[in-house]
């Protein structure tokens, strides 16, 4: 395998307004896609420990944003082959409490970076989404 195939996805559940993520999504995540970046997915989903087993079971390793201090936060999820190797995980929170109590929003964007290393080369996949 000398290349990455991403599947990039804005799955629109528009800030926690949706409560489950659509099971069909996973049909688009063949054993062909080495990482699926998935933009807007509600973290708090009924169906999200569902989701995240199936993807696991695929053989991915799933990555997702914790924003569920904030009521209308988009989360980022990254699935990412299990033959890619992790070097690290990391985001910013994109929301503070003091923001939160005065209801906006801070400037950093929802984001999630992985650092991967992939045929003895480095690289970084990068979320961001501003909300």
């Amino acid at each position: 395998m000398d290349k990455i195939t991403i599947l990039e996805w804005n799955i629109h559940q528009q800030g926690r307004k949706s409560t489950e993520i659509p099971m069909n999504i996973l049909n688009y995540i063949t054993e062909d896609v080495d990482v699926a970046m998935l933009l807007e997915i509600n973290g708090n989903s009924s169906n999200i420990d569902e989701f995240r087993k199936r993807l696991n079971d695929k053989g991915y390793g799933v990555y997702i944003t914790d924003y569920k201090a904030c009521p209308y936060a988009n989360d980022i999820l990254i699935a990412v082959k299990e033959n890619i190797l992790i070097m690290e995980i990391r985001y910013y929170n994109a929301y503070n409490s003091t923001k939160l109590k005065n209801n906006t929003r801070n400037t950093i964007p929802e984001n999630l970076f992985i650092s991967v290393e992939f045929n003895n080369k480095s690289f970084i996949l990068a979320c961001l989404l501003y909300t």
